[in-house]
């Protein structure tokens, strides 16, 4: 059996406020900032406003998207 099937397992076996607290333990370590992601986004972020900024890439209006 798989480490994430036996967890999950006995994550269903455990009493009502136990598996709240083991989810609300999940929850907050989803919650924590990831510094890779960070730099990821910021870079698309340049790559996007390079591509806008060279005319690579158009805006359009948002009436214009809600045609679409």
């Amino acid at each position: 059996m798989s480490i994430s099937k036996t967890l999950l397992t006995k994550g269903l076996s455990l009493k009502p406020v136990d598996k709240l607290m083991f989810i609300q333990a999940l929850n907050a370590s989803l919650d924590k900032p990831d510094s890779s992601i960070d730099e990821l986004w910021i870079n698309e972020v340049i790559n996007r406003m390079d591509a806008f900024e060279s005319g690579k890439a158009k805006a359009i209006s948002f009436e214009a998207l809600k045609k679409l």
